[in-house]
């Protein structure tokens, strides 16, 4: 069964993706991304937290209070998000502190954003404690694994947002943001999710998000015929790729530049001798 992270990955560079999943090289992931898991385990332990938060609010409150107690709370995930990593951060090199430095900033948007939402339900509905909780949309589900026989793909979406009428896939993105809309492979994966939610809970959806982090930026993507069209061909593509003793061509970009994998991969030498050792297993 092909992964969503493999779409992804074939999306980005066709010729790493046959590097990694063919000729099964891995290499140690760059800083950033050690950086990027803690991240996404401070949302993971957010969203747990969220009903016991929402439903701790049994009175009026201003929306400064309202923060204040959301505050203390993420600022809480933050630090044992980087303690539950706080091996393998150490590691590769990465110090503490700057962990802290670089995620808190955004995590506050975050913090504003979701404590202005809930003062604003709140106001409109008049409701409170677990009452509050039961009527509040959405309510969201993190790291929630997901597989279609049919569609022969799986995946672990990091967010799932429910609604009353149905319910909307997030996928949690650190670094660049573009200008407009979303990257390529984002927007793919989050397309293959949304296959995969209307597979998993038989129902219609219409969109999901790509939500990038370091910018508080969230980004549709709308779903279509020719995108569920172009997961699927993919899906294909990628069956084909991994059963092929052809390297893809080398293409030099500007991705070429921070790829952990360029030694290997700019080298045809080295190419040329693990490609000796897939084709001598035939």
């Amino acid at each position: 069964m092909i992964s969503v992270s493999q779409l992804c990955s074939y999306i980005y560079c066709k010729r790493k993706f046959f590097i990694n999943y063919v000729l099964g090289v891995r290499l140690e992931l760059p800083k950033s991304v050690a950086i990027g898991t803690v991240r996404h385990e401070v949302y993971n332990l957010i969203n747990r937290e969220e009903q016991r938060i929402v439903s701790s609010i049994i009175r009026p409150m201003t929306v400064e209070e309202i923060y204040e107690i959301y505050k203390k709370a993420h600022l809480n995930m933050l630090r044992k998000a980087i303690v539950i990593h706080k091996t393998d951060l150490k590691k590769r090199g990465v110090e503490l502190s700057k962990v802290f430095e670089e995620i808190w900033p955004g995590l506050m948007k975050e913090t504003l954003l979701r404590a202005g939402r809930l003062y604003d339900f709140i106001k409109a509905n008049e409701v409170y404690g677990t009452d509050l909780w039961e009527m509040l949309e959405p309510k969201v589900k993190a790291e929630i694994s997901i597989n279609s026989k049919e569609l022969g793909l799986k995946g672990k979406i990091d967010e799932l947002e429910f609604f009353k009428d149905g319910c909307v896939p997030v996928e949690l993105k650190t670094g660049k943001c573009p200008e407009e809309g979303v990257w390529l492979n984002h927007k793919i994966q989050v397309a293959a999710y949304c296959m995969l939610v209307e597979k998993q809970f038989n129902c219609r959806v219409n969109s999901g998000i790509v939500y990038y982090l370091d910018y508080g930026v969230r980004r549709t993507v709308v779903m279509n015929s020719y995108l569920r069209s172009e997961v699927k061909e993919l899906i294909q593509k990628i069956k084909l790729s991994l059963n092929s003793k052809e390297i893809p061509r080398l293409k030099i970009t500007n991705k070429c530049d921070n790829c952990e994998l360029r030694q290997i991969c700019h080298n045809k030498v080295s190419i040329d001798k693990l490609m000796e050792k897939i084709t001598s297993k035939q």
